[in-house]
């Protein structure tokens, strides 16, 4: 694979690794 492709796979699943923990937080602060 494409050493620019991998990154930007990483930072997309970065990004939704942190967003689904935000929401869990979310979830759990109600």
């Amino acid at each position: 694979m494409d050493n620019h492709v991998r990154s930007h796979t990483m930072e997309l699943i970065t990004m939704n690794t942190l967003t689904a923990k935000t929401k869990f937080q979310g979830l759990r602060g109600l």
